[in-house]
């Protein structure tokens, strides 16, 4: 009997998104079950893992994605998150790595890399996996809220002061960058514009 296996796929993808995992399960099984080897039917499922903190499965199956598909770039990227999440720092980094050398224009990958950069201390490393995250996103906020936090962390506070700017233009209701701006205000001694912005 043939199934229409790219009609499953995205009845698994509409579940996913609306967060029916056992019935995306279910679909991307029946694909498995008529192709084995379906390389987004592993990535499915290897999604659904990381939603249930099933981090083993997850390995597994992103895994299985990658070798089935080398360039299948999301993979990589899930694939790292999963080794984030559980503190394998060297192996988030290699999945990413992997991930930008097949797009190497995604501001998303180069952010998620300087996070484990900077988890790992390697600010250098972190500063510019950032600043590559604005160049391709220049409203990436998160980015330049890091960016100003690390400056400011390596008493680089006039640097520190136009990151975090940037960041309030772009989230001016965000109260953990208001919270920053305000900080490095205190920390200059611009006291007035610190009390406005804590």
């Amino acid at each position: 009997m043939t199934i229409n296996t790219d009609d499953l796929l995205k009845k698994a993808a509409l579940c996913i998104a609306e967060g029916k995992t056992a019935e995306a399960t279910r679909f991307c099984q029946a694909v498995l079950n008529y192709e084995d080897k379906n390389v987004q039917a592993h990535y499915f499922l290897g999604k659904i893992a990381l939603k249930e903190n099933d981090f083993d499965k997850a390995i597994q199956c992103f895994k299985t994605a990658v070798n089935l598909n080398p360039d299948y770039t999301n993979a990589w990227f899930y694939l790292g998150k999963v080794f984030d999440q559980t503190n394998q720092q060297m192996k988030a980094l290699d999945s990413y790595y992997q991930a930008l050398s097949r797009q190497s224009d995604n501001p998303v990958l180069y952010f998620a890399t300087g996070v484990a950069l900077q988890k790992m201390e390697n600010v250098e490393g972190a500063i510019q996996c950032y600043q590559m995250a604005v160049h391709y996103q220049p409203e990436y906020w998160e980015a330049y809220n890091n960016l100003s936090c690390l400056m400011r962390n390596t008493g680089q506070w006039d640097l520190s002061l136009d990151y975090a700017l940037k960041a309030v233009s772009l989230q001016p209701e965000n109260c953990s960058v208001l919270n920053s701006l305000g900080s490095i205000y205190k920390e200059l001694g611009y006291y007035r514009l610190s009390l406005i912005h804590i």
